[in-house]
């Protein structure tokens, strides 16, 4: 993820697999950069604010809260569809009042946790709430502008339907 915050670039990434977490969080022009490891499922939240921390702490930088977008009726529907990480996720987007509904499952069961209504930031970015923190989502369109992917928990999913 690259952030504009205070006229400064951040890169920040985060994710984990079963039983390992990791994020990540850089500023170039003031030579910092942060990474954190956990190995638990639940160590998202204290990775996240380590990194958080890391940037008050060392270069005064906070993250902006995100304003809410209100998705045209275009907009949702543009996205609506399943998308797959082959093996591992299926997502179904629906639009819901002005923002995205989705069903993740995993083998055929849905994943309560990584499941409900997007509050979108903009026309193809928004978030959920996920273990204390926030979950975020790409549209990504192809080179017509059209939704092709769906970038989810930092995997492409491609749209399959």
């Amino acid at each position: 993820m690259l952030l504009d915050t205070a006229g400064e670039t951040v890169l920040m990434s985060q994710g984990g697999d079963s039983g390992l977490i990791s994020a990540m969080v850089a500023v170039p022009s003031r030579e910092f950069g942060m990474i954190v490891f956990a190995n638990c499922d639940a160590g998202m939240m204290l990775a996240n604010d380590a990194v958080l921390r890391g940037l008050a702490e060392f270069v005064d930088l906070a993250l902006p809260e995100p304003h809410p977008y209100t998705l045209t009726g275009d907009e949702a529907a543009d996205a609506e569809g399943r998308y797959e990480i082959p093996g591992w996720l299926t997502i179904d987007v629906a639009p819901d009042d002005g923002s995205l509904q989705l069903s993740t499952s995993a083998g055929g069961h849905e994943i309560p946790e990584m499941s409900g209504r997007f509050t979108m930031v903009s026309a193809r970015t928004g978030f959920m709430p996920y273990l204390g923190g926030r979950m975020w989502v790409d549209l990504v369109p192809d080179d017509s502008e059209g939704i092709r992917w769906l970038r989810f928990a930092g995997r492409l999913a491609p749209r399959v339907g």
